[in-house]
Order: C-alpha cells, then sequence, then structure tokens
C-alpha cells in the first residue's frame, strides 16, 4: 500500500517540479527582457554600439538562470497530495495517507485508511492533475523580448570614433627641436675628442629629448625634463675645474718665461692662448738653456708641481717634475718630452673649455626651451625689422623693431648753439676766497710740525755724551742755518720762475 501511494503520488510530484521549472525560465525570460529594453533605449539615446555577443548573452542569461533554479528548488511531496485531493475531492485522504505512511506506529485504523487511500488513488492521472500549460506571463516575456531584441540589434547611425593619443604641444617639439640643433654641436665635439663621457650624456639628453616628443606629454613633464637635463649639464661642468687650470697654466706660463727657448710658449699661457702655447711647445724638438735659466726654471718649475700636486691636478704636476729633473740634469731629450706632455694637456684643456662653454650656452638654451614650451606659437618668433602698418594675421608673434615708438613730431624749430673752445678757457664766475679760519689751520698745522721735528732734534741731542754748553751751542747754530719766511719765499719764486 505504502509504495502504490508514494508511487502515484510521485508522478504528480514530478509534473509539478517541470511546470515550477517552465515558470521560473519564463520569469527569468521576462526579467532578461526587461533589462534588455533598457539597455537598448541607453544605446540608441547615446549611440554607443552593443556587440551581439553581449546582447544575446544579456537575454539568454535570465531564462537559464530561472530553469536552473527551477530544477534545484524541490517541490514538496505535499503540494502534490494536496493536489490530488483537490482535484478528485478525496477530502484530505491523500495528506492523511502520505502522514500515515510517514509514521513509524501503525494502527488498524491507520492502515484501513491506507487502503481506501490507495484504492482512490488507483484511478488519478497525473496528466490530469498537474497538467503543463503556458504559464500566463509568457506573452508579456516574449513581447519584451522582441522589443529588447529590436534595440539591441537595430543598428545605430553612429560617427566612427578614432581613438587617438593627444597630440604634443605646439611650444614642446619647438623646444626639443632647439635642444637638437644645441647637441649636434655637442655630438661633434664629442666625436673628435673621442670623449666617451660626453657620449654617453649626449646620448641620455637625446633619450630625454625624443620622450619630449611623444604624444600626450603635459606642459609639467616638459619641464620637469628639461630641468633635469640643465642639471645632468651643470654636474658635467663641475667635474672640471676650469678656473683652477687656467690659473695653474698662467704660472707655468710664468716660470717659462724665465727660460730663452720657452719665452714663446710662456706668453702664449700667460695671454690664455693655449692652442697657440701647445703648437710653440710641440715644436721645441731641441732644447738649450744656459746653466741661469737652467737653475731659476728648475725651482720655478718645482715650485708650481708641489702646488699642482697639492691641488690635485696630479697629471700636470708629474709633467713639471719631468721638466723640473730635464732642467736639473740637463737632458735636453728629457725636457722637450715632457714640453711635449705640456702641450697635449694644454691642449686638451684647451678643448675641455670649448666642450665647458658649448654645456654653457645648452644650459641658457635650455632656459629659453622652458618659455618656449610655455608659449603656444607654432614657430620661433619672428624679428622684422621695419613697422608694418599693413593687417596679418600673424599679430603677437613679432617684434616691431621700434620699441620706443615713433618719434615726436615738433611743430616749432628751437635754437641750437654751437660753443667751441676749451674747458676751463675765457673768464670764470668762480671766486676763489681764503677765509680767517683756513689760515689759522694752516699755521697751527706748521706749528706742529715745527714741535714734532724740534722735538726729535732734542731727543737726537740727548741721546750723545755732549756736554751742555756745546749742546747750546749747537741749537743756536741749527736755529742761524734755518731758513726763515722771506727766504723761503724768495726760493719759491725762484724755483717757479
Amino acid at each position: 500500500m505504502k509504495q502504490e501511494i508514494l508511487s502515484v503520488l510521485a508522478a504528480v510530484h514530478r509534473r509539478q517540479q517541470r511546470s515550477f521549472a517552465v515558470r521560473a525560465a519564463v520569469w527569468g525570460l521576462l526579467a532578461s527582457a526587461l533589462l534588455g529594453v533598457v539597455v537598448g533605449i541607453w544605446k540608441v539615446l547615446t549611440g554607443q554600439p552593443i556587440g551581439p555577443g553581449v546582447a544575446g548573452s544579456l537575454l539568454l542569461a535570465g531564462p537559464v538562470i530561472g530553469l536552473v533554479a527551477g530544477l534545484l528548488l524541490k517541490r514538496p511531496m505535499h503540494a502534490a497530495a494536496i493536489a490530488v485531493d483537490e482535484h478528485y475531492r478525496l477530502k484530505d485522504r491523500s495528506i492523511t495517507a502520505l502522514q500515515f505512511v510517514a509514521e513509524a506506529e501503525q494502527t488498524p485504523l491507520r492502515e484501513l485508511q491506507v487502503s481506501d487511500t490507495a484504492a482512490h488513488l488507483r484511478q488519478v492521472d497525473a496528466r490530469s492533475v498537474a497538467p503543463l500549460r503556458m504559464p500566463k506571463t509568457l506573452p508579456y516575456a516574449v513581447v519584451t523580448l522582441l522589443t529588447a531584441m529590436t534595440l539591441l540589434f537595430w543598428p545605430v547611425d553612429s560617427q566612427e570614433i578614432l581613438a587617438k593619443p593627444l597630440e604634443p604641444l605646439p611650444g614642446i617639439l619647438m623646444a626639443a627641436d632647439e635642444i637638437d640643433r644645441g647637441l649636434e654641436e655637442l655630438k661633434e665635439i664629442a666625436e673628435e675628442e673621442e670623449d666617451e663621457e660626453l657620449k654617453e650624456l649626449i646620448a641620455e639628453l637625446e633619450e630625454e629629448v625624443d620622450a619630449m616628443k611623444l604624444p600626450g606629454v603635459e606642459l609639467k613633464e616638459a619641464l620637469e625634463k628639461i630641468s633635469e637635463m640643465q642639471e645632468r649639464m651643470q654636474q658635467e661642468q663641475a667635474e672640471y675645474n676650469e678656473s683652477l687650470m687656467d690659473n695653474q697654466l698662467q704660472s707655468v706660463g710664468g716660470a717659462l718665461m724665465a727660460a730663452g727657448d720657452f719665452q714663446g710658449a710662456g706668453a702664449k699661457l700667460e695671454q690664455k692662448e693655449f692652442d697657440e702655447a701647445a703648437e710653440e711647445l710641440e715644436q721645441l724638438e731641441q732644447v738649450n738653456l744656459q746653466r741661469k735659466e737652467q737653475r731659476a726654471l728648475e725651482e720655478k718649475l718645482g715650485s708650481l708641481a708641489e702646488t699642482c700636486e697639492q691641488l690635485g691636478l696630479g697629471q700636470l704636476a708629474d709633467t713639471l717634475s719631468e721638466m723640473c729633473e730635464g732642467c736639473k740634469s740637463g737632458n735636453s731629450g728629457k725636457m722637450s718630452e715632457s714640453s711635449r706632455k705640456l702641450a697635449r694637456q694644454t691642449r686638451r684643456h684647451q678643448r675641455r673649455k670649448t666642450i665647458n662653454s658649448l654645456l654653457r650656452a645648452q644650459c641658457n638654451r635650455l632656459s629659453e626651451c622652458k618659455g618656449m614650451c610655455k608659449s603656444n606659437q607654432v614657430g620661433p618668433p619672428r624679428l622684422v625689422n621695419e613697422q608694418s602698418n599693413k593687417p596679418s594675421e600673424q599679430w603677437g608673434k613679432a617684434t616691431t623693431g621700434s620699441p620706443y615708438g615713433d618719434k615726436s613730431d615738433i611743430a616749432s624749430a628751437g635754437d641750437v648753439e654751437e660753443i667751441t673752445g676749451q674747458a676751463g678757457d675765457g673768464p670764470s664766475e668762480v671766486e676763489i676766497t681764503y677765509a680767517p679760519e683756513g689760515r689759522e689751520q694752516a699755521r697751527r698745522q706748521a706749528q706742529g710740525s715745527y714741535d714734532e721735528y724740534q722735538k726729535m732734534a732734542e731727543a737726537v741731542l740727548d741721546s750723545e755724551p755732549i756736554p751742555l754748553g756745546h749742546r747750546q751751542t749747537i741749537r743756536t747754530y741749527f736755529e742761524l742755518i734755518r731758513p726763515g719766511i722771506d727766504e723761503a719765499e724768495a726760493v719759491d719764486e725762484a724755483t717757479a720762475k
């Protein structure tokens, strides 16, 4: 009896579960269709295209999720018993029998009830109890689905969007080109001198300039890159103490002036004409110095070598030491060889000065490039020598050449007097007077000078072992030979004539 009742109710339960899954799928379809309508309206309003795959996934997601949920959410067997009782009007016989079957304790009354229910359930048709009908929401879901498909798959006339990065600012491009021109000069010098460190610096700066030309570079970023380049150039200049080397080479030139064969090179070194000095030193194939010149040159070069060693100029100190040893030993070949070494160092110093000069010019150019970056003009500023009165679209991009404007037009011609002669000639309106105060001051100064020298004379007399009577005689003698005022005036007049 128990299996018979459960088998009948199980058939009804399976049909109810299928019907529930279908209704859940239809509800999911309705939800997806509503969401598709919303997305389709947004597509039409904004003109943004939506791919077919995205639209299809959006519409299929709802019914699939609903179907899976309907199959996983199991309906209770109690619902099947209720449906059977309602359809066949069994007055809760199926519910009661299902409850009695589930309990372990069985009584004759319960067995009788179960037998009666089993007899009634033999005529049950599961298809009539739980028919698979179309859900009531299916028409609404279909209409909504068609609307959503129309909105989602209907082509939208929209302009083609070309995604490309922002173009670099004209001012930044102009500044980058200007920096490139300056780097070309540095590159030529670096190749001539074969300076690897300078070549590496130029390569790094070229990378920075190429980065400035990339699309999307902002003004702040470009200014930061220019500041970094300036800092690197200043560091490169600071590594070489140009003024210190200038001073030491000038001192070497002064020392070489003491020797006849080195006077030409020494004069060029003192005048800071280092290339000419290097040529003079290279031409010294044979050095002939007198013994006196050798000793003087040896002393000066030795002192300069010690000074250069203390200042950290090791190569120059070694060269001067070799020249000093050559002077000491009188070895002409050694002095010629050390002279050529000094010539190479002098020429290298001149090249380094040129490099530093170019680096300073490039730093100044970078400062100007910062202003170019901030400008909005397409090309460099033009200089117009004459003012133009014609209208032009290039206003604000040039200079007129006359910053002070036109001269004022004076209607009347003023009187112009030309003064000839020399300054100070002719009568003067200046009157020179001497005040009594001035004469008194001069008299006091003269008396003070007389008293001072009188004390000095007395001190001299006191320091000598002279008798008192003789001292008075000496004083009288000096008073007699001292010129008076009249004699002094006569001497002044004679001198003036």
